[in-house]
């Protein structure tokens, strides 16, 4: 599930921050939204030919300071993510706890009154 909150994170922030980048640049809704599209459906791919071309090169320029905006905004939140299981860690169900023994049962050696911490060996023959 974190994997999935980070890629909406990131695909959500790079949708947004490219769509305002380029209407900030003057171009249109629709032209906006088309390359906004052809970005984050591509997961960035079409980044490296949109520089390629000089008239797309600024849109590649707003799409990297987006990208790296969608990047920065999923690294806080894993941190955080991070920061709260922390103090949480020693109390899951599988971080590896001391293991506490019984007393024995009396048996036919009399071990009986031995516990885990004394260091008194067994018997012989026992």
């Amino acid at each position: 599930m974190g994997i999935a909150l980070l890629n909406t994170v990131f695909f959500t922030t790079l949708g947004t921050k490219l769509h305002g980048r380029l209407a900030d640049a003057g171009l249109s809704a629709a032209q906006s939204d088309k390359l906004t599209s052809v970005v984050t459906d591509s997961a960035g791919a079409a980044i490296g030919p949109l520089a390629d071309h000089p008239q797309t090169a600024p849109v590649a320029e707003a799409a990297r300071a987006a990208m790296t905006d969608g990047v920065v905004l999923g690294g806080y939140i894993a941190a955080a993510f991070v920061a709260l299981g922390l103090p949480g860690l020693p109390a899951h169900p599988l971080h590896p706890h001391p293991v506490r023994r019984r007393r024995r049962r009396p048996g036919p050696c009399g071990g009986g009154t031995r516990t885990p911490l004394s260091a008194a060996p067994e018997p012989r023959g026992c």
